[in-house]
């Protein structure tokens, strides 16, 4: 999917058949101009937003900071070739795991096949080159696209289908607003209103900080990092 949002540029500007450059208008976009950056910062910028997206807001910040430089570290890796890409039926493990962990009732569950059909259709399509690879990977992915799979995941109640920008922006809004410490605002899982985003939402208000890291670090470990 390609939107082209014009900016009052006359055609003088642009080349023939030039493309204005996209900004973003969902949450996916957002990720996929985060994802194509290569420099420390901007990988850095990526894993914070991506672990920000399924946290509660009351997980410890030292905790989070914990789970960010592990996430960093493992897509740092990967991108150089040297680290570990993460297996679509890895990614399907960790969220029916996690539905599991935080009481999901009836069971909220994804299957490896369901991941591969929505990540081939978006490489067919071209649809965030950066974010989703299955054109480049194949059945494996990048620790932060296995991350932004969770949160599609917890975002749509484990099922998967083409990305639309307007339903992603009226989930998510907000999502990417700056907090205190420069990062994206965290709790929007709150706010989007779906099943299984509100259940770890209320399994953090339940239970104890400790269980809730845990959980997290569960999920990580499951993704591999």
């Amino acid at each position: 999917m390609a939107l082209v949002i014009g900016m009052g540029i006359t055609s003088h500007n642009l080349a023939v058949g030039q493309r204005l450059p996209r900004r973003p208008t969902s949450v996916s976009d957002r990720f996929n101009i985060e994802a194509a950056a290569f420099d420390t910062a901007g990988i850095r910028k990526y894993s914070e937003d991506l672990v920000h997206s399924v946290a509660p807001d009351n997980l410890p910040r030292e905790k989070e900071e914990q789970l960010i430089n592990r996430l960093f570290d493992a897509e740092k890796a990967a991108r150089s070739g040297k680290g570990k890409l993460v297996r679509e039926a890895d990614v399907a493990r960790a969220f029916n795991e996690l539905m599991v962990g935080v009481g999901a009732t009836p069971p909220l569950s994804v299957d490896e096949a369901s991941i591969h059909r929505f990540r081939e259709h978006a490489a067919a399509n071209k649809d965030f080159p950066a974010l989703l690879s299955a054109g480049r990977d194949g059945t494996n992915c990048n620790p932060g696209e296995a991350v932004f799979l969770i949160y599609l995941l917890m975002l749509r109640d484990g099922k998967l289908s083409v990305l639309d920008p307007y339903y992603e922006q009226s989930m998510a809004s907000g999502k990417f607003q700056q907090d205190a410490h420069g990062g994206a605002a965290s709790g929007g899982l709150v706010s989007m209103g779906a099943s299984s985003s509100t259940l770890l939402s209320s399994y953090s208000s339940d239970h104890s900080q400790k269980e809730t890291t845990l959980l997290l670090e569960r999920l990580a470990s499951a993704l591999g990092f």
